[in-house]
């Protein structure tokens, strides 16, 4: 299937940037949650307060969202191009162009432009310990050294630009997984995933029962691959079910009970926890696995909506889908914009108190980190990603023919290549 629109004659970008764009704001809402926690801003102020921002401080898992997507359309474009012409350059190549120059380009400002210019001590991201820990972030290994304690200097608690560390897990899931699918039947692909979700669930219950508290100590596993493959594999379950003779009829059939299995389960970890705080022990442990669960429900039934249906209108709104358009450069630069507003305005360390609540400012706060987050990434659409995607032309996918092109009766979406053509980003990366 080549890299157009499917016989159904219907684009789905908007769908799939509406789950990229509620995943960015999300990832947004939480680190907003995270400033006005560790800059000790005087929230909550009353009891809407306090509601608003307990919720507000369980939006980590806008990352596992991006995870579920991203394994689903990386693992449909490499089933359906398995066996085709120049099947790991293609691949590689365009991955590259996806990510590497916006990727590279914010870096290097955050390491060499960015502290010569303003001051950035007292910021929420301070910039200066990159310059020492750069090796691990222009080799997509950040998340190791975040996870790590122990490959990291002592003076350096956390490492500023810490929010890439997702990006590293994708990158590395990209460097290995097109070979484990070229020597991989459907069905050992299919233990694969099921492996690896599995030993994700347990190494995270050993970290958090079984091991040394010291190496509990020194090693957090929010933020290291082999446990936080969940999301990832959970989508390209999806991606392998999709793609297999009736399979949309399959996904049409399961996706709402999945998804409701998997929100009754993270809510019975809710009301275990009193809470979803991402270090909270059955959040560690099985919440990381319930909550990819419930995203891959979403991706699911994404795939299916009917067209005009309310999930279709509401997933290709105009305002998710922009902020899905432009979701990998928001991921990117956010933290900084975040950061430096965080200097500038109510850097008294609390927002204006208006009719008893905090709320008005701290939404406002929120709109003006989002809009001039997404400012800057429409610029940077048009001078960094959309001239470096201008050569993907060069690396076309070759497909075979796919299951689903033979599948007459599960009337299937368009390719995982197409869906992910510009100009709707492809497999847009997470926080």
């Amino acid at each position: 299937m080549s890299e157009q629109v499917a016989s159904t004659g219907r684009e789905r970008h908007g769908p799939l940037d509406g789950i990229r764009g509620l995943a960015i704001l999300l990832v947004i809402t939480y680190h907003v949650w995270q400033l006005c926690t560790l800059g000790r801003y005087s929230i909550p102020q009353n009891a809407l307060d306090r509601f608003v921002f307990t919720g507000m401080q369980a939006t980590w898992f806008g990352v596992d969202l991006f995870f579920a997507l991203s394994g689903f359309l990386i693992t449909r474009i490499l089933l359906e191009t398995k066996g085709g012409t120049h099947y790991f350059r293609n691949f590689y190549a365009r991955r590259g162009l996806r990510i590497l120059p916006a990727y590279y380009a914010v870096l290097f400002v955050s390491i060499f432009v960015l502290p010569l210019i303003v001051m950035t001590h007292r910021a929420f991201f301070d910039l200066e310990p990159l310059f020492d820990l750069q090796a691990w972030y222009w080799v997509h290994l950040e998340n190791w050294v975040i996870g790590v304690r122990w490959l990291r200097p002592e003076t350096v608690p956390f490492p500023p630009q810490g929010h890439l560390w997702s990006l590293a897990v994708e990158e590395q899931f990209y460097l290995i997984w097109p070979a484990v699918v070229l020597l991989c039947t459907r069905r050992w692909l299919l233990v694969v995933c099921l492996v690896l979700l599995v030993q994700s669930l347990f190494l995270r219950s050993y970290f958090e029962w079984w091991a040394s508290a010291s190496l509990v100590r020194n090693v957090d596993v929010y933020y290291i691959t082999p446990t936080r493959i969940d999301g990832l594999v959970v989508g390209a379950m999806i991606a392998l079910l999709s793609t297999a003779p009736g399979g949309m009829e399959k996904i049409r059939r399961w996706a709402m009970p999945a998804f409701v299995a998997g929100c009754a389960a993270t809510f019975a970890v809710v009301w275990y926890e009193h809470g979803f705080q991402l270090a909270q022990p059955m959040v560690q442990t099985l919440g990381y696995t319930f909550i990819a669960l419930v995203f891959g429900g979403v991706v699911m039934l994404a795939l299916v909506a009917p067209a005009r249906g309310w999930l279709d209108r509401s997933l290709g709104n105009p305002l998710l889908e922009t902020f899905g358009k432009y979701s990998f450069a928001i991921y990117l630069v956010h933290p900084l914009v975040l950061s430096l507003l965080h200097e500038r305005m109510w850097d008294a360390g609390e927002f204006p108190v208006i009719a008893g609540s905090a709320l008005p400012a701290l939404a406002a706060f929120w709109f003006i980190v989002a809009s001039t987050s997404l400012s800057i990434a429409w610029v940077m659409w048009r001078v960094i990603e959309s001239p470096a995607l201008s050569f993907k032309r060069l690396f076309p996918y070759r497909n075979r023919p796919s299951a689903t092109e033979t599948d007459a009766d599960a009337s299937p979406p368009p390719s995982a290549a197409a869906l992910a053509s510009p100009p709707a980003p492809e497999a847009a990366p997470p926080i």
